[in-house]
């Protein structure tokens, strides 16, 4: 594991006790398997269906730019819904109790031009052993693009932020495709982690991506002209970046995770901090949760992330309650837009200099933990009015 501080969490929480006895107890009570079983497998074979079509319609076929981009707009969603739900999923080993399906599974990253091997130091061990923690979590560190916690310095480009990032969002996977993960394996470290650098992952590495090279740009260049696969691998990426970053972001950068912000030196208690440094939206929207695998539903995946999202919804109650038992502050938002405008006031209050951003209150309405009115069995903490005067 190498030497991963951020593991020394306050131990003997009574909190995580009772949390993780009140979801065994409903797995028990309800007979049922907490992985994915037939219902994921179902989805991820329409998933890659979804993939395989729109990329051999655009290879095999006569398209003009607006229906290559169409074409790759599809392809980029069906790649994100890849991502929230078979990727992950088996990188959590949620998906089966069968370990080589689910290292499969993790392994459809490669073929999406990412690494498995790195993306589980810097998800696995690090995001979810330490969300939000500065110094630590690598996913709220944009490399100077942006500023995404209060304990990050401020720069004068940053009062733009809340404009141009929704934009940058989108060229993430160009970051990521070529530079990033080469260069996590040249410097052995993922952020300040070192990471082991077997032969294994570097092969691991390398055929990913001359798979995904092969199969997103020379074969399609058989076909068509170069610059209508740049088109189609430009539009998929920027509608595959935006996709992913924002439901990250909904869930871990607003105001309400970083309250109080955590840096590496700071020890609250782990199942506590997994709660408070997470927010829920749309718990509601059956089909949002069918497509983000359940991301919508972060608190419940940080606190067992070895279960399949499909029993999120159902879990969520649970959770609900004893964090009102134990004065853990649980936050859901009620629909998608409230969401989206929550990260889009907090991009813009860390916009603004440092000196302002400690003193940052969200004038949005969060209620007392109580129940979404479309469906009562849903726990529902912030609900928003949109103030149009919030920093």
């Amino acid at each position: 594991m190498g030497r991963l501080k951020a593991a020394a969490w306050v131990s003997g929480d009574p909190f995580h006790t009772e949390v993780r006895r009140q979801v065994a107890l409903y797995f028990q009570r309800e007979g049922t398997d907490s992985k994915g079983g037939a219902r994921v497998w179902r989805k991820a074979t329409l998933l890659l269906a979804w993939l395989a079509a729109s990329w051999a319609t655009f290879v095999l076929t006569t398209t003009g730019p607006a229906a290559t981009m169409l074409l790759a707009a599809s392809a980029g969603l069906a790649m994100a819904g890849i991502g929230f739900n078979i990727q992950h999923d088996g990188s959590h080993r949620s998906l089966s109790r069968r370990r080589w399906m689910n290292r499969v599974a993790a392994a459809s990253l490669d073929l999406l031009g990412g690494s498995s091997y790195i993306w589980h130091w810097k998800h696995n061990v690090l995001h979810h052993s330490s969300p939000n923690v500065s110094g630590v979590d690598e996913d709220i560190d944009l490399g100077g693009l942006g500023r995404l916690s209060p304990l990050q310095e401020w720069r004068p480009l940053y009062r733009y932020q809340h404009v141009y990032l929704w934009f940058a969002y989108g060229f993430l996977p160009f970051k990521w495709h070529w530079y990033d993960d080469f260069a996590a394996f040249l410097r052995g470290r993922v952020g300040a982690q070192n990471i082991p650098r077997s032969r294994g992952a570097v092969v691991g590495l390398l055929v990913g991506t001359s798979v995904f090279v092969t199969w997103a740009l020379l074969l399609p260049l058989l076909f068509q002209p170069a610059g209508r696969v740049l088109l189609f691998y430009v539009t998929c990426c920027c509608v595959l970046g935006f996709t992913l970053s924002s439901v990250f972001q909904m869930a871990h950068c607003v105001r309400e995770a970083f309250d109080p912000p955590v840096n590496d030196a700071q020890r609250p208690p782990w199942a506590a901090h997994q709660v408070a440094s997470t927010v829920n939206f749309a718990g509601a929207n059956r089909l949002l949760g069918w497509y983000v695998g359940g991301l919508n539903f972060q608190i419940e995946h940080h606190l067992f992330p070895g279960v399949s999202h499909v029993h999120y919804p159902k879990l969520a109650p649970l959770v609900a309650s004893v964090c009102r038992k134990y004065g853990v502050r649980y936050t859901s938002r009620t629909t998608l837009w409230q969401a989206i405008q929550a990260h889009h006031r907090w991009l813009r209050h860390l916009g603004q200099p440092e000196s302002a951003a400690l003193s940052y209150v969200d004038r949005a309405d969060l209620a007392p933990c109580g129940t979404d009115r479309r469906r009562p069995h849903l726990p529902v903490t912030g609900r928003m009015r949109g103030d149009r005067n919030t920093p």
